[in-house]
């Protein structure tokens, strides 16, 4: 059976992607290079401007996140206009936006089931705005005539925003939860009288399985406990308080902002201060903040410079602010950091 997804292009609903492309994608060719060597895709310009994008073989993942990009991108080598794309697609699947949402590329997709709108923190402000009113609203770009699911915890200004999105909000309810354990190997918790168990460390975790039991409940799907359980289960979700070491304990997490730094301080906290960080950031990112939240509920910390990313902070840079919070000590390689700690 034919997979197929049809986008159809229109110069009047006008979006500006073209600088989010990369420098392989501005011609046909390219694209359709693309998608045949790693999704067995295939695209093509119909006559009327439509792009018409299958695949024959239904195992293969259409890859849907990109298939804006590509489908836009040939629209465009193709006429020389910018263009927005709508893409109906004939089977359903989650999809996250890349930052923010009111132009990012997952906003070209009919047919919304439910939007998710996570934990809203400063972040990409220079893009995206510089208070969490400004950032809501750019998320709420994605937003359609569905139920609208968001964080437990979201802030009431985020709230107020989401609020003036969507008619249909849904936020989990607090007083049908009960937890049952929460520590470095998972979490366990009671929600409208069904036990689930994640295998994602950290509190905060907690609040994002209960958006996606909500958010299954409102898509309308068939989808029975036993599944939604085993999903939850087996969820895996790279450097967000990912274990990778048991002897020693060393755990994972990318927080780079104050939302996901106070988090990750909440779950060292649990460790009474026998916790060495070994840290890396970006000279963009408000790290003062991150360090000042976390630092102080380590024992000492050493300090990298993140290998291959022009954006990094120098190590001895980094050490010297972090030392305002513990003893820090820059080192210039990931092995010998780790010795170190």
């Amino acid at each position: 059976m034919k997979s197929e997804i049809k986008a159809y292009a229109k110069v009047n609903l006008f979006l500006d992607i073209t600088g989010r492309l990369e420098n392989g994608y501005h011609t046909l060719n390219t694209v359709m290079q693309q998608i045949d060597l790693y999704d067995e895709i295939t695209a093509e310009v119909s006559e009327g401007n439509g792009i018409y994008i299958s695949c024959d073989n239904p195992a293969v993942p259409c890859n849907e996140k990109n298939i804006a990009y590509k489908a836009a991108a040939a629209f465009l080598s193709e006429t020389g206009k910018k263009a927005r794309v709508n893409i109906r697609i004939n089977k359903n699947i989650p999809l996250e936006a890349g930052m923010g949402g009111r132009l990012d590329a997952t906003n070209t997709l009919d047919n919304l089931v439910c939007g998710v709108i996570t934990k809203i923190g400063l972040d990409h402000t220079a893009i995206l705005g510089e208070t969490i009113e400004a950032i809501t609203a750019e998320k709420c770009g994605i937003l359609r005539d569905a139920p609208t699911i968001t964080n437990v915890h979201q802030e009431e200004k985020a709230i107020d925003v989401i609020k003036e999105n969507t008619d249909n909000l849904i936020i989990p309810d607090l007083d049908s939860l009960k937890i049952i354990k929460t520590d470095s190997f998972g979490n366990s918790f009671i929600y409208n009288n069904e036990r689930y168990d994640i295998s994602l460390c950290g509190e905060f975790q907690i609040d994002n399985a209960l958006i996606v039991i909500e958010t299954v409940k409102a898509s309308g799907y068939d989808i029975d406990y036993d599944t939604l359980y085993k999903g939850l289960k087996t969820a895996f979700f790279p450097a967000r308080m990912e274990k990778v070491s048991d002897n020693p304990l060393i755990i994972i997490d990318g927080a780079h902002n104050s939302d996901g730094a106070q988090v990750l301080a909440k779950e060292i906290k649990k460790f009474g201060g026998n916790v060495t960080a070994i840290i890396g950031v970006t000279k963009d990112k408000n790290y003062g903040e991150v360090l000042k939240t976390i630092l102080p509920y380590c024992k000492n910390a050493v300090a990298v410079e993140v290998m291959g990313l022009p954006r990094s902070l120098p190590a001895k840079e980094l050490a010297k602010t972090a030392n305002n919070y513990c003893e820090c000590f820059p080192i210039n390689n990931y092995s010998a950091a780790i010795d170190k700690a």
